[in-house]
């Protein structure tokens, strides 16, 4: 069985440490959807049947439907993976 397990992406968290420098927290930002994207790749080249993401995808007060439409598409790319999302329990 071929699996891949990813946890705690936090899409579009604010990475306020981040923001003393200008546009740091927005290249990170870019940075996590550009690894994400590198995840399904690895999965439809490898043919991974389940992909497994526990704690929180995305951060619930900050996400922009921008981003939860790029990751829905993204999983339109691996209709024949089933998707687990166990997020962390507040």
């Amino acid at each position: 069985m071929k699996f891949v397990h990813i946890s705690d992406v936090h899409f579009d968290c604010p990475f306020s440490s981040l923001s003393v420098r200008e546009n740091l927290s927005d290249n990170r930002r870019l940075e996590q959807r550009n690894v994400f994207k590198k995840v399904i790749n690895y999965i439809k080249e490898n043919d991974v049947k389940y992909l497994f993401i526990s704690g929180d995808l995305y951060e619930n007060d900050y996400v922009r439907k921008s981003t939860i439409n790029y990751i829905n598409n993204l999983f339109l790319e691996i209709p024949d993976t089933k998707i687990f999302i166990s997020p962390r329990k507040s």
